[in-house]
């Protein structure tokens, strides 16, 4: 009985790996092309971008979740590039000019 719980359990974690996600978007920026593009789906599968499809595609599976966004203006994530890399060299850095410094020396 419990092996077979076990199975059950572990099979049903499977279906969710096969999940996919639609954001139906109303504009798309394509940072690649500069462009704002209308009426796109995105389909997302694993945490990673499958495809970019024009149009608002039909869900495939029951079990997909679909995100509308028709009213919505979808783009890339940001990163922030600003860094000081001086800051990032040693994590003892702000302590050391403390404990280092000679004037503590007698």
């Amino acid at each position: 009985m419990k092996k077979s719980i076990l199975v059950f359990l572990l099979l049903l974690s499977f279906g969710g790996f096969s999940q996919s996600t639609y954001l139906y978007c109303g504009k798309l920026i394509d940072t690649q092309k500069g462009k704002v593009l209308k009426e796109m789906t995105v389909v997302v599968s694993n945490d990673k971008i499958v495809s970019v499809q024009k149009g608002y595609v039909s869900v495939q599976n029951p079990e997909d979740i679909v995100i509308d966004l028709k009213t919505k203006t979808v783009m890339p994530g940001l990163i922030d590039m600003h860094v000081h890399i001086e800051h990032e060299t040693n994590p003892k850095r702000y302590l050391q000019k403390y404990t280092l410094n000679d004037a503590d020396c007698f």
